[in-house]
């Protein structure tokens, strides 16, 4: 379908846009024509992105599986249990994310109370400030109209990929990191630039092992124009962030390290790699056409070390982010960066129509895969009825105050979501589906001490969601890769030796301990 492909939908409306301004016949008016749809445009992108993460961050329910994962998680940790469990652990929850993410979250939650919406907040608050730090920064290189153009293009993009700029996982985190560094770099001052990007490097790479990708163009534009003294103390602050939480004796570097080395294994898909070129291809579009056209001769013209390494940043997260689980936007925290490459170049380059076409195309193309993304966004989340299980399982969670509860998983149920309120109550979390579905995707099995934990009762109620059979879950990734369930046989057969079903709410059937 065309509106897959935004490449197909980019290319249309580049044609559209040079038939517009050739008809218009005035290079002059049709170049001021631009810039003023380009401001009304990206007024009205700024206003629903910011609309939509306040109204999503107010939602006592999440559009993503996995965010809840990073809520528990962050939870049971701030509660005192290892951030990544050894190998063999009967604890099954461990991620390939960085402690940092975790260690966030768990702070806010320490400080403003366990819930849905503290959690959410994280995500929604650092997506707003990425937006008025990038500002700042575009700010300092094309003055004001040019960047807030920039920022309504930026929010575009992002409404076009749903709420993965404000969720729970790393993404929003990474892009404030990028537009801080971006920040630093359109700082005057002298020191701001040294620490400020240095200090987010070592944060980005505990978000994601890939992080410091969307720091290093900044890196480059710092280091280019410093003294080698001040390398020695980037370096020195980079590795005091990037140590910082090995150093609490709960999250283990070398467990970490061991998951990490266990989902290098997982390969790259094709079909996962086509789109990120694609829409890379589409991104990247105006900084290349732009690139090309400013370009001056003369044999005094330096290579931008920001804009090699921001090709060579681009590149490998193409490549990173075709892996199974991955995808496209793993590019949003470059598009700051990509933003700030078009923005710093000659004002020459966006005097050929096709030029600005290639702008006016990509904030076309977002537009429309917006409009498809937040319908089904917003009509999902409105919809859901997680809450009123999560409702339910407090019901049956406050009725039993000395008793071990878990809520489990049955087939491809929502109201698992629920199992975030038993980890608030109980400060217990030992089994999470998406982190078994990536061990197993890697070759990691459930180990004997996760199943022997369920026969000896570590949990005394199951609250199963009763739209399926307990612990039967289709793997996300099948029949692509990996096997096809989430829990293997052994460990479902495991389940029904040990639990016989008492009774059931309205929304979870009840398992109680045979011991």
């Amino acid at each position: 379908m065309p509106f897959s492909h935004p490449a197909f939908v980019a290319v249309a409306a580049w044609l559209a846009w040079v038939g517009i301004e050739r008809a218009i016949g005035d290079d002059r008016r049709g170049k001021e024509a631009s810039i003023e749809s380009g401001l009304v445009i990206g007024a009205i992108a700024l206003t629903a992105y910011v609309a939509v993460i306040a109204w999503y961050a107010l939602q006592p329910v999440y559009f993503d599986p996995a965010e809840p994962t990073i809520t528990a998680v962050s939870s049971v940790f701030g509660a005192g249990k290892p951030l990544y469990p050894a190998l063999d652990a009967p604890e099954r929850y461990a991620h390939i994310y960085g402690p940092d993410l975790f260690i966030i979250h768990a702070a806010a939650m320490k400080v403003l109370g366990a819930r849905v919406v503290v959690s959410k907040a994280v995500g929604a608050l650092a997506a707003l400030a990425s937006l008025v730090l990038a500002y700042a920064a575009f700010v300092s290189v094309a003055g004001r109209r040019a960047a807030f153009v920039a920022i309504g293009v930026c929010a575009a993009v992002y409404l076009a990929f749903g709420n993965i700029t404000f969720w729970t996982r790393p993404e929003p985190l990474l892009m404030l990191c990028a537009a801080a560094a971006l920040y630093g770099v359109a700082s005057g001052k002298r020191m701001t630039p040294i620490w400020l990007v240095a200090v987010v490097a070592g944060v980005s790479l505990n978000l994601k092992f890939s992080g410091p990708l969307y720091i290093l163009p900044a890196l480059g534009a710092v280091v280019a124009r410093r003294h080698r003294r001040d390398w020695i103390a980037m370096a020195a602050i980079f590795i005091v962030f990037a140590i910082a939480p090995f150093l609490m004796s709960r999250v283990s570097a070398a467990h970490y390290f061991q998951y990490i080395q266990l989902s290098a294994r997982n390969g790259l898909m094709m079909a996962r790699l086509r789109q990120n070129v694609e829409w890379a291809l589409v991104l990247a579009a105006p900084v290349m056409a732009g690139a090309v056209a400013g370009r001056g001769g003369g044999p005094g013209r330096r290579i931008d070390p920001f804009n090699v390494l921001l090709t060579f940043s681009i590149v490998v997260v193409v490549i990173v982010a075709a892996k199974p689980g991955a995808g496209p936007y793993h590019l949003l925290p470059a598009l700051p960066l990509l933003a700030y490459g078009a923005l710093r170049l000659p004002v020459r380059a966006w005097d050929a129509v096709a030029n600005r076409a290639m702008a006016a195309a990509v904030v076309i193309t977002a537009c429309v895969f917006a409009v498809q993304k937040q319908s089904t966004f917003i009509r999902t989340v409105r919809s859901s009825d997680v809450a009123d299980a999560t409702s339910d399982a407090r019901t049956f969670i406050d009725g039993h105050p000395s008793a071990s509860i878990g809520v489990g998983y049955a087939g491809t149920s929502r109201w698992a979501d629920a199992r975030v309120e038993a980890v608030f109550r109980t400060h217990d979390y030992w089994l999470d589906a998406p982190a078994i579905q990536e061990h197993r995707l890697a070759g990691l099995a459930i180990p004997a001490s996760a199943i022997g934990a369920l026969e000896k009762c570590r949990t005394r109620y199951w609250l199963i969601p009763i739209a399926g059979d307990p612990f039967v879950v289709p793997s996300a990734y099948w029949p692509d890769v990996g096997p096809p369930r989430v829990f293997s046989d052994d460990f479902v057969e495991a389940f029904l030796r040990s639990y016989a079903r008492v009774g059931e709410t309205r929304y979870f059937s009840v398992w109680e301990c045979r011991r």
